[in-house]
């Protein structure tokens, strides 16, 4: 009776910490300089993964990161707040619908990039910066 009472509180105290684990979001340093972050970023292509293919994006949507931690988009109903996960990670936190986004960010010091993989084999959005904060 005791190892099943001490099976029960292990078990209890392992879930416990997991929920508490998985629901909070440890903020990171970027580890870039933030000014190549900040401006306007153009959707200009997609890879499919399978097959391997990228599609060009004429005319695509646009995100914009600000100083303040904030972001908006015209690709999605609403924009919201932005931490980093990891040195290159960037959490968007959509205000609307409780909605979160991962985007990638890259740079090899002769050009930056925001990906935004999603759902299968790969796949991702690739945005180039257009524009910096006015």
């Amino acid at each position: 009776m005791k190892r099943i009472i001490l099976l029960l509180g292990v078990f209890t105290f392992t879930l416990i910490s997991c929920s508490k684990e998985q629901s909070t979001i440890k903020e990171e340093e970027p580890g870039f300089d933030l000014n190549n972050l900040y401006g306007v970023w153009k959707k200009t292509e997609v890879y499919n993964g399978v097959p391997s293919t990228f599609t060009v994006i004429e005319n695509g949507p646009t995100l914009t990161f600000l100083e303040d931690a904030t972001f908006s988009t015209n690709e999605f109903p609403c924009g919201g707040k932005y931490t980093f996960t990891t040195d290159s990670i960037i959490k968007a936190d959509f205000d609307c619908a409780g909605a979160m986004m991962d985007f990638h960010y890259n740079d090899d010091g002769n050009s930056a990039e925001i990906l935004r993989y999603f759902g299968f084999e790969g796949a991702f959005d690739r945005y180039k910066k257009i524009s910096d904060p006015e």
